[in-house]
């Protein structure tokens, strides 16, 4: 779609513009999310990239929120290469890339698993009408870029309101037992049970985009609850923000577009495990793994956000300011004890089968463990540190902060308890795609998310994110 000699111009009143753009595979695909191997060859809810433009003078952010596990940072890479060839010029380094976490997308890069685990865990082809992830990307791609370039070219002058609203929607999904330990999707229906590991945060942003004549454009909800309700099922779901959507174009028309973002969640789910008292096999028959736990989540976001537009007040003209920045992280290093016992163990597990297809689920997670652990041992040889794309955005009275992990909420708490502003909306899984960044009482504690075969760093890259956040946030004017 070439630009108008027009189109790239500044407006110093604030623009903006949003489009849905569909992004379903048109094939079987395999899901990625789980240590066993999915091919869904039906698509329950359609996947959507929701773009949201927002443009004042020489400003320019564009949020593109993908209904996938995460946006790898080579798909990043390659779908600014493609606007450059579309629009030779287009301010790339103003497109933000994120995702909603939902276990019911395809792979986009066949290496989403060998980046921690090696190539025994690389997607392999299973079913010879199956969509590859190379085709998936190039799909994908062409399609957001357009709608990146359509949206940009549209915008209308616009007005924005935001607020905030507390829903009890995510819950602290680590179990902490008496020797210590923690596992995620823990039973807290033992004896040994001592608490859940840390907290929740039932805060949900709310922004409203409208036009000068009222009409909404778009509606964009932050909650801090990962989309994977339906995380174990074998079809193709964008999980509850599909209801969230259906609901909402109801209430305020079919053109509305409405752009999830996953707050800071990596230690959080929909699931409240200590009232689900059971082992995490049978919580797969109860409600919240269920499309009617899909229905549940949407009416409660649904009504939260019918109620502030009832109450909103409208920012016309509103502030508009982006600052984004590289940053090296310190990895989690291992020792070369740790590496020589992982590595030792890795043959030893992986000998069991001669094919990944036949490991089960428990084995593949127990291999993976082993093999992070090389993995990480072979990747510090080369650096210490990792790079890591982090955000600041001002948007009116509220100011958003982004990061590429599942974030513990101990973070985001930090971030938004000394930020400068009270609106502070915290966004995971942007800029990228770095797995789990854990406390130091995960650490500590151990089990899934917590453990070197889950992200690249510890605590002290959780320490040095928070320091960064926030001196970005004290130089937004």
């Amino acid at each position: 779609m070439p630009l108008g000699a027009g189109d790239m111009e500044t407006n110093e009143k604030f623009c903006c513009q949003a489009i849905e753009i569909d992004i379903t595979p048109q094939k079987p695909v395999a899901l990625v999310g789980q240590y066993y191997h999915r091919l869904a060859t039906e698509v329950y809810s359609p996947l959507c990239a929701n773009i949201l433009v927002l443009r004042k003078g020489k400003e320019t952010v564009i949020f593109v929120a993908c209904e996938w596990l995460g946006v790898p940072e080579e798909f990043i890479e390659y779908a600014k290469s493609l606007l450059l060839e579309k629009v030779p010029g287009f301010p790339t380094d103003s497109v933000i890339f994120s995702a909603t976490h939902t276990h019911t997308a395809p792979y986009v890069y066949d290496n989403h698993g060998s980046k921690t685990w090696g190539k025994d865990f690389d997607w392999v082809r299973t079913n010879e009408e199956e969509m590859s992830p190379e085709e998936y990307r190039k799909f994908s791609a062409e399609r957001i870029t357009d709608g990146i370039l359509k949206a940009y070219c549209t915008c209308v002058p616009a007005v924005v309101s935001t607020d905030i609203r507390e829903l009890s929607i995510s819950f602290n999904r680590r179990t902490v037992y008496a020797d210590g330990s923690a596992v995620m999707y823990g039973n807290t229906n033992r004896d040994d049970f001592v608490r859940m590991e840390g907290s929740s945060d039932n805060g949900v942003h709310l922004f409203a985009l409208e036009d000068l004549q009222g009409k909404l454009i778009a509606a964009v909800i932050e909650i801090a609850c990962p989309s994977q309700v339906l995380e174990h099922h074998c079809f193709v779901s964008s999980d509850y923000w599909n209801e969230v959507r259906i609901r909402l174009k109801a209430l305020y028309g079919e053109t509305v577009t409405i752009v999830g973002l996953c707050g800071a969640a990596g230690d959080l789910s929909p699931r409240d495990l200590v009232r689900a008292a059971m082992p995490e096999p049978e919580m797969h028959s109860t409600k919240m793994y269920q499309p009617e736990g899909t229905f549940y989540l949407a009416d409660m976001i649904t009504a939260a956000f019918q109620e502030f537009m009832g109450t909103r007040t409208k920012q016309d003209n509103p502030q508009l300011q982006h600052l984004s920045r590289v940053i090296e992280l310190p990895l989690w290093t291992v020792t070369e004890k740790e590496y020589l016992q992982a590595e030792k163990a890795y043959q030893e597990k992986r000998a069991l089968h001669e094919q990944m297809k036949d490991f089960t689920e428990a084995e593949s997670y127990t291999l993976s463990i082993d093999a992070g652990v090389v993995i990480r041992w072979e990747e510090q040889q080369k650096s210490l540190t990792h790079p890591v794309e982090i955000h600041t955005v001002k948007l009116g009275d509220a100011l958003l902060a982004t990061n590429p992990f599942e974030l513990f909420v101990e973070y985001a708490d930090r971030i938004r308890s000394r930020s400068n502003c009270q609106n502070t909306v915290v966004v995971q899984l942007t800029g990228g795609y770095q797995g789990y960044l854990p406390s130091a009482v995960a650490v500590e504690h151990g089990g899934y998310s917590a453990l070197v075969c889950n992200g690249l760093y510890a605590s002290d890259g959780g320490d040095k994110l928070v320091a960064e956040t926030l001196d970005m946030i004290g130089k937004m004017q």
